[in-house]
């Protein structure tokens, strides 16, 4: 459930995956202990069974180090192009910045937007792959690019935006 608080001159929303105030993930990159132990144990299994192993130096390389690497490059290129949902929102009135926070399975990102750039908030109507309907918030830039926002922001939250950003002339209920 959304959380909206007004702290002075901040508004911060969240749909509790992520804590935007401190940037730290509530519920999200869960995928990165699987990996690395998916990763390590059959090395350390290795060597409890064979110590030797240790001595194949161009072994371990190949068949460790070298997964590890792809891996790791896989994981950087996946988090790059697919920063994951917005699944929280500090409107900070003081620096009059939007701070996005965006979590996938492997990382979270923070990016700032001038109140300037936000030409406004609305809810749109968008139809999922197998035809439904789902309402959502978005955040419209002067620039034309639409932000979508996490799914648990409702009109309540919406309306504490727009207000925050100074987009509404009526104050929310």
């Amino acid at each position: 459930m959304p959380s909206p608080t007004h702290a002075t001159e901040r508004l911060v929303l969240s749909d509790g995956t992520i804590d935007p105030e401190s940037g730290r993930a509530a519920r999200v990159c869960n995928a990165v202990s699987p990996l690395v132990l998916g990763l390590v144990v059959p090395l350390a299994v290795l060597v409890l069974v064979d110590p030797g192993t240790l001595r194949h130096g161009r072994f371990l390389l190949f068949a460790v180090m070298v997964p590890i690497l792809l891996a790791s490059v896989a994981i950087y290129v996946y988090s790059v192009f697919n920063p994951g949902d917005v699944s929280g929102i500090v409107a900070d009135g003081s620096r009059r910045i939007v701070e996005l926070h965006q979590a996938n399975a492997f990382t979270c990102r923070r990016s700032e937007i001038p109140f300037a750039e936000v030409a406004a908030v609305q809810t749109a109507r968008r139809y999922d792959r197998d035809g439904y309907a789902v309402e959502r918030a978005e955040l419209v830039l002067k620039s034309g690019e639409v932000v979508a926002l996490s799914a648990a922001f409702g009109p309540a939250e919406v309306a504490a935006l727009r207000h925050r950003l100074g987009l509404a002339r009526v104050p929310p209920a």
